[in-house]
């Protein structure tokens, strides 16, 4: 079993069901079974995620829990980020994630 983290960022598909992530999957080329790539069907499948890209597609927007989804997926992508360097090679502080 391979315990080690993946190399990018896992891509969360935030979609208004899951007949428009399997349209996004073929649309894209992607694999629907592919470890790298989520389906955000409910909050509990977001928990624990490590450093996570997302995109909304189709209609995400009329979901009951779309804004709470969109609102928890904004703050693990900005958890994750790296810090930005400074120009005299310093790094910035890391931004509040308290909206």
């Amino acid at each position: 079993m391979d315990t080690s983290a993946p190399s990018e960022p896992r891509l969360v598909v935030l979609a208004g069901n899951f007949r428009e992530f399997l349209f996004w999957c073929r649309e894209n080329k992607r694999n629907p079974r592919d470890r790298n790539l989520i389906y955000a069907s409910e909050m509990h499948r977001l928990q624990g995620l490590g450093p996570i890209r997302w995109i909304s597609y189709g209609t995400a927007y009329m979901r009951r829990d779309y804004w709470e989804m969109r609102q928890y997926l904004n703050y693990l992508e900005r958890r994750y980020q790296c810090p930005e360097q400074k120009p005299d090679g310093t790094q910035s502080e890391t931004p509040s994630l308290e909206t």
